[in-house]
């Protein structure tokens, strides 16, 4: 695989493979997801210290000191799907983050979660 340009973020279409955006800023914005997207961030889990989840919404404070919210992310569509994040440094196998399912009466308040991580081949099968 061919090294993917560090600290982009490229927004993918679930439901057709699109590319939807891309962003290469490191700064701090919100990012409003129209549709279920995979969110790949080009560079290792490393690059995120925390991660919260308030509502529908996924905010990821990264380790230079900028947040990024991801608007919509936890939303489900009419099949159920929502968005997906994951890590692909263009060197090892991406890592799919996969979130907790949240708890009721949550919403109101960022609350920390912990995704668990897997490997995979490509970002093909959240396509």
């Amino acid at each position: 695989m061919a090294q993917l340009s560090t600290g982009r973020v490229d927004i993918i279409s679930r439901e057709n493979g699109t590319l939807l955006s891309q962003n290469s800023t490191n700064a701090s914005r919100t990012v409003l997801l129209s549709e279920p997207s995979v969110v790949r961030i080009n560079g290792t889990r490393a690059a995120v210290a925390s991660f919260e989840r308030q509502g529908d919404d996924l905010i990821l404070h990264m380790q230079d000191g900028s947040v990024v919210r991801y608007q919509r992310f936890f939303l489900n569509d009419e099949n159920g799907e929502h968005s997906e994040l994951v890590f692909d440094d263009g060197v090892n196998p991406p890592e799919h983050a996969i979130f907790p399912a949240a708890s009721e009466g949550a919403d109101a308040t960022a609350m920390a979660v912990t995704p668990t991580y897997q490997s995979l081949a490509d970002i093909d099968p959240l396509l």
